[in-house]
């Protein structure tokens, strides 16, 4: 399976096969390494490029931690020095020089390694750290520890608020971390293949978990994630073969293609007598519907109290010809209903706000839909081939005008032999 990642540096995409993707070493468009960070998102920085040198707090005490450590640096450099010296001096000469040579050429390496990974590094504690985007905090760039690892809430006075694109990127030895409450961004990438992580509690003050931020944690069992979280990204536990327990808060209102791919051993909750299954929270278990149990279902209906239908949730039922969606659904995911050939009959409530790429491709029994002028996010080819040239889908959009936030070719690819009609300013009765 191929997926895209962003540069850390220069934000340009490298599609890459997944199983190759923590083999990267050098970004092939600009040739730095891969490691490192540049924006909480994996990207460039908001500007558009290299974000200035900060004059502020947070910048001046970075500089102070950077003069700190120059200067430890050189003190025991000096103490190593002045140690092989009075061993120097109390050696017989026949070999004193040999000890010299060997002592000398050891020191020199040492120094050579040191400046080359530290030089022009900030290192708080085994922490790679630097400051955020918008200078009024600190961002965790990289690690250099082993097994666990103790983010602090604040470094020389100033916030820890953000764990960087790809800092713990494919750090095998890793098994546990702790995240203060002052984080509010987990970036891109940030554990991708993590394969030892087996505990990670994120924080309440968290408000964004970037694209892929835990794709391939292979023994992380369980994952909490904080109210107050509206995304879950694209990609985010890609992969993470025996996470089992996932908690979705009631802020989320959207979760991105292949989240949960791979999650052989995920539990779902589940309905007596329902063909359904849905991830959610304590208060509210039936939050994301997940698709059917199995495969082969006429119809169904989604529990009232469901937000979201999961990309790919009814992919390839070529059997279902209806479906009942409630009023409480504000987000159909990608491919929700993909090649569900014999589907006729689906009313698009008016709570719904997006729908995703390819979210009924090849319907092909759909004879008409309605599109609530609620729906403000459209991504493409969502009606791929749900007709022919001469039995076309007549799509009903209760908006005027083709809305901002609709994508160029929402119905289909660009074509001239479209398989829609669509008509505008829709009603309540066909015109």
């Amino acid at each position: 399976m191929e997926i895209s990642l962003n540069c850390p540096r220069c934000g340009e995409e490298v599609v890459v096969d997944l199983e190759k993707a923590h083999k990267i070493k050098k970004c092939p468009h600009c040739g730095q390494p891969w490691r490192g960070s540049r924006a909480a998102d994996g990207g460039i920085s908001a500007s558009g490029g290299e974000k200035p040198s900060g004059t502020g707090k947070v910048s001046k005490a970075i500089k102070t931690i950077k003069t700190k450590n120059v200067l430890t640096a050189i003190v025991v450099s000096a103490l190593v020095l002045l140690l092989g010296a009075l061993v120097l001096f109390n050696l017989p000469w026949q070999i004193g020089w040999i000890f010299l040579f060997g002592y000398g050429v050891l020191f020199l390496a040492a120094e050579i390694v040191y400046w080359a990974i530290f030089g022009k590094k900030n290192v708080y504690k085994r922490f790679f750290i630097e400051e955020n985007d918008a200078g009024d905090g600190i961002r965790i760039a990289g690690y250099i520890g082993l097994f666990t690892a103790t983010v602090p809430q604040t470094i020389g006075g100033c916030v820890v608020n953000e764990i960087g694109a790809n800092a713990f990127w494919k750090h095998k030895a890793l098994r546990r971390i702790t995240l203060p409450d002052s984080v509010n961004t987990i970036g891109y990438g940030a554990f991708f293949h993590c394969v030892n992580l087996k505990s990670i509690r994120i924080p309440a003050s968290v408000t964004k978990i970037g694209d892929a931020a835990f794709v391939s944690c292979n023994k992380l069992t369980e994952a909490a994630l904080p109210e107050g979280l509206t995304v879950i990204e694209q990609r985010t536990f890609l992969y993470c073969r025996k996470l089992k327990s996932v908690t979705i808060p009631d802020s989320v209102t959207k979760i991105g293609d292949y989240a949960f791919e791979g999650c052989d051993q995920l539990e779902f909750n589940k309905i007596y007598g329902s063909s359904l299954k849905y991830l959610g929270n304590e208060n509210n278990p039936y939050m994301v519907c997940m698709g059917a149990s199995y495969s082969g279902i006429n119809s169904c209906r989604i529990h009232e109290r469901s937000k979201i239908i999961y990309s790919e949730a009814f992919a390839n039922q070529d059997k279902l010809q209806s479906v009942t969606i409630p009023k409480s659904i504000i987000f159909i995911g990608s491919w929700a209903f993909y090649k569900c050939s014999r589907l006729t009959g689906v009313e698009i409530p008016d709570s719904v706000t997006a729908i995703g790429k390819e979210a009924f491709y090849r319907c092909a029994s759909l004879k008409k839909i309605v599109i609530p002028r609620s729906v403000v996010s459209m991504e493409s080819r969502v009606f791929f081939e749900c007709g022919s040239r001469f039995n076309k889908l007549m799509i009903y959009c209760e908006a005027e005008n083709q809305p901002s936030g609709w994508h160029k070719y929402w119905t289909e690819a660009e074509s001239s032999l479209s398989s829609c009609s669509v008509v505008w300013g829709y009603k309540g009765e066909e015109s």
